[in-house]
Formats: structure tokens, C-alpha cells, sequence
């Protein structure tokens, strides 16, 4: 498939530099924990459903750490609204004084 370009060498609107998309990385970190969470033990669980009922045990223990990673992880990481308590006031430099006075002249 060509790709069809404008006089200054753009991609004109609808082709695709790239049709076979991003390699997949069949070495990536992700794809490996996948992997491994999704093999089966001697007693037919998930080593992912074995991670998690851990991680449930702790915090019903009081371990607030595995109560963090529950709670972002089911609702999401909560977000911080943050407030501007100053005000901000832009100064070009060449601007006349408010006040109408000149500044004085060395002379």
C-alpha cells in the first residue's frame, strides 16, 4: 500500500504509514506476569485468584498497604483537586504605571 503525500511531503488525510500497527512484544514484562498469573496449581486455582485471595488475607489482617492497593485498584486512585489561593498578574515590560506617574529621569 503506497502512501499518498501533498506537494510538502504530508501524509494526505486516510493513509496509513504504518497498516501492520505496533509489534507485539511476546518478551514484555506484562505479557509474561500474564502468563504466568493464568497457569493452574495442584489444587486447580488461578496463580492470579491465589495472588489475590493473599493479598485479601493481609488486609483483613490490618495490613493497610494490601487495604490501599484493594481500594485503587477496585475504585481507582482518588484524585486531588488543588486551589490557587494568589493571585496572578501578568506585567509586560514597556507597560505604563497604573498610577499614571512617570518614573523619574537620571539627569
Amino acid at each position: 500500500m503506497a502512501v499518498h503525500r501533498d506537494a510538502n511531503g504530508r501524509v494526505l488525510p486516510g493513509s496509513v504509514l504504518n497498516p501492520m500497527g505496533r509489534p507485539k512484544d511476546p518478551d514484555s514484562i506484562t505479557a509474561w506476569i500474564k502468563q504466568f498469573g493464568a497457569l493452574t496449581g495442584p489444587d486447580g486455582r488461578t496463580m492470579r485468584e491465589v495472588l489475590i485471595r493473599k493479598l485479601w488475607a493481609l488486609a483483613n489482617n490490618g495490613d493497610l498497604r494490601a487495604m490501599e492497593l484493594i481500594i485503587n485498584r477496585s475504585d481507582g486512585l482518588l484524585t486531588q483537586q488543588v486551589q490557587q489561593l494568589t493571585k496572578v498578574e501578568v506585567v509586560r515590560v514597556g507597560d505604563e504605571p497604573e498610577d499614571g506617574f512617570e518614573e523619574p529621569e537620571d539627569g
